[in-house]
């Protein structure tokens, strides 16, 4: 009985379907037909038929990109709080997506003058965006009510270099463990000039109070308020007229 030969058609089609629904196995699949061909496809096709699963395999490579959804979040242990933080990303266009890698990593040393950096450091970078992103950082537990939002990058449009800053647009939750900003591709924070592509590196800072002296000693207070009173009925009797008799 003669061998049956399998046709051009029938690896093209074999191949696109392994393109669509061929999952985790597809690529081992479609090596395993390249193998077979010498044998399998009729005398004179192997060339062809090597080459149309090359355009298959191609096309898998394709299909399975689009299918994988893009990174959208990441998440990591940091210092001072117990369990983990989890960014998400929220804008940029469909293709959007968070790069390989980031996290929080350890604040700076020095730490920026009269703040302090208990929680490190975040550090992403997203690609494939367009006009801005925003960004949801949130904490396992609440934070500080003295806490600010600090970037690393350019602080004005004009800047060439990047600099620790306050960042003013961040909104905090009412629970204090979520906060939102917003970052222009190339606009103020965005430390990488490449169009597109945003690197963003972050944290929650904490800023002390400013304390109002207050004149604790109540009798210091009594004196000076009798002073002040003093000086005031003093400078009024200089401004009244004097009367003379004739």
């Amino acid at each position: 009985m003669p061998r049956k030969h399998l046709h051009l058609a029938d690896f093209a089609s074999l191949a696109a379907f392994l393109a669509v629904r061929g999952g985790a196995a597809r690529a081992g699949l479609v090596a395993l037909l390249v193998g077979l061909c010498p044998w399998a496809c009729a005398k004179g096709k192997e060339a062809s038929a090597e080459a149309a699963l090359g355009a298959g395999a191609a096309v898998a490579l394709v299909a399975d990109a689009a299918a994988t959804p893009a990174r959208k979040t990441l998440s990591g242990g940091l210092e001072g709080m117990q369990g983990e933080a989890v960014v998400t990303l929220l804008g940029g266009g469909a293709d959007c997506a968070l790069e390989p890698g980031g996290g929080f990593g350890q604040a700076p040393e020095p730490e920026p003058k009269g703040v302090r950096m208990p929680y490190g450091v975040l550090a992403f970078s997203a690609s494939g965006c367009t006009g801005s992103i925003t960004v949801q950082l949130t904490y396992p537990e609440p934070l500080p009510p003295t806490a600010q939002l600090w970037k690393l990058g350019p602080a004005t449009q004009s800047a060439t270099t990047s600099t620790w800053f306050a960042w003013s647009g961040a909104q905090f939750s009412a629970d204090r463990r979520t906060v939102t900003y917003t970052v222009q591709d190339n606009g103020v924070g965005d430390s990488d000039p490449a169009v597109g592509r945003i690197r963003d590196p972050a944290t929650v800072a904490l800023v002390p109070l400013v304390a109002v002296p207050l004149l604790a000693d109540t009798t210091w207070a009594l004196w000076v308020a009798a002073v002040i009173l003093g000086l005031m009925v003093w400078l009024d009797m200089r401004s009244r007229p004097r009367i003379t008799g004739r």
